[in-house]
């Protein structure tokens, strides 16, 4: 509850706040006058989804973490394919141009948020949680909460804020490099969309075998999504191969894109065969090399991988500590033990790529 409420109230401050920061964005990625002002069309009215982008971030974490798989895989087909068929409807067939673009994208966002809407209040009920019960939710320590995801959201803004580099010094360098860009972002946004897939299982999958202690079924998890996610990966990277300049053909109907743009096809079609290794070896997976001891009053865990693991809670012998952060890769890092902590149990959960809890983890001191 207090996740999607603060997304709805960042939304709808964005949405209250956009002609300033569309004046701003826009000084600050400079460009042609003809180019600007075809922008600042399209974003008067992206940005009017903000709420529900920002929402629909949430319920995908949320779906996530409750290990409803199928939800975020149905959310995003049912959301990009009402895009699509909306940009050909309102672009081509009338003639909106810029602002029938963003008029789909922000259509399929408000459906996309009412659908996973429904999908939560399906999950509550399945689970017997009333509404009285989340009128209560809200109430939450929200100072928690924050610093939880503080280090997520620093994440996701410095790889947004690589995105915008993108857009920045495309415009920079001319319109058709910018229509480029974009030509070659969706291609990559759509292999990245079919890989994530395959990070949405193994993140349920590796952890239900782990939390029932099945060395068999963890391995099996592994092998099938390294055989499937790198077949998918060499699959896209052929289609883009043989096809990538049809591909392209259907994105943009001008002839001078289409030639640049297939001057870097080759890349499209090593990125997925490198990038689908980054969708598989995730924190999540990594949580389980951790290793831990008791230390005096102190509980120390040793990170032997080389990533950030951000940890949601901790319980030692049924006692949940306070104020759990992160262990650094390669590093060790201690927290203060509860007060009657004892025993050798420990279980834990870390914050995934989406910022969200992962499954719970067990392990022994």
């Amino acid at each position: 509850v207090q996740p999607l409420g603060l997304a709805l109230a960042a939304g709808a401050a964005i949405v209250l706040l956009r002609m300033p920061l569309i004046d701003l964005a826009l000084h600050i990625v400079g460009g042609s006058e003809a180019v600007l002002e075809q922008a600042r069309r399209f974003l008067e009215l992206r940005w009017l989804s903000a709420p529900a982008s920002l929402a629909n971030l949430v319920l995908l974490g949320w779906l996530l973490g409750v290990q409803y798989a199928r939800a975020p895989v149905i959310l995003l087909v049912v959301g990009n394919v009402l895009n699509i068929v909306l940009d050909l409807w309102l672009v081509m067939g009338l003639h909106m141009n810029v602002q029938g673009a963003a008029l789909a994208t922000v259509t399929a966002e408000y459906v996309t948020f009412f659908i996973g809407l429904l999908m939560a209040r399906r999950v509550l009920a399945l689970r017997g949680v009333s509404l009285s019960m989340l009128k209560n939710a809200w109430r939450g320590d929200i100072r928690r909460l924050l610093a939880l995801n503080r280090d997520i959201m620093l994440r996701s803004l410095l790889l947004q804020l690589c995105f915008g580099a993108v857009t920045v010094f495309g415009a920079r360098l001319g319109a058709d490099v910018v229509a480029v860009n974009a030509v070659l972002m969706t291609m990559l946004t759509f292999t990245a969309y079919a890989l994530d897939g395959f990070a949405y299982a193994v993140e349920a999958h590796s952890g239900q075998a782990y939390g029932a202690r099945d060395d068999s079924q963890l391995l099996a998890v592994w092998h099938a999504a390294c055989r499937q996610s790198g077949m998918v990966a060499l699959a896209f990277a052929l289609i883009y191969g043989l096809a990538g300049e049809q591909i392209i053909a259907l994105l943009t109907s001008l002839p001078s894109l289409q030639q640049l743009a297939d001057r870097y096809l080759v890349w499209q079609m090593i990125l997925p065969v490198i990038g689908v290794w980054c969708y598989l070896l995730t924190p999540e997976e990594q949580a389980n090399k951790l290793t831990w001891q008791r230390s005096g009053n102190e509980l120390q865990v040793n990170n032997p991988t080389p990533y950030v693991i951000n940890f949601n809670e901790i319980t030692v012998g049924g006692k949940m500590l306070a104020q759990v952060t992160y262990v650094m890769p390669g590093s060790t890092t201690r927290f203060r033990m509860p007060d009657g902590a004892s025993g050798n149990a420990l279980t834990f959960k870390v914050i995934n790529d989406y910022g969200s809890p992962g499954p719970s983890h067990q392990a022994s001191l």
